[in-house]
């Protein structure tokens, strides 16, 4: 058995679904922050409108 096996079929679904989890929660915050701005954005948009 070697160090590079990796399970493929219905048996890789853990491990591809923990990356997958891994990945989705690097995302997080950079996502949050984009938000953020959109959010800030249209209400400094609505806050002109109603000027």
């Amino acid at each position: 058995m070697t160090d590079s096996f990796r399970p493929d079929g219905i048996d890789a679904v853990p491990l591809k679904a923990a990356e997958a989890a891994a990945a989705l929660e690097a995302l997080r915050e950079p996502a949050e922050r984009a938000a953020a701005s959109i959010e800030e954005a249209f209400g400094r948009a609505g806050e002109s409108l109603t000027r």
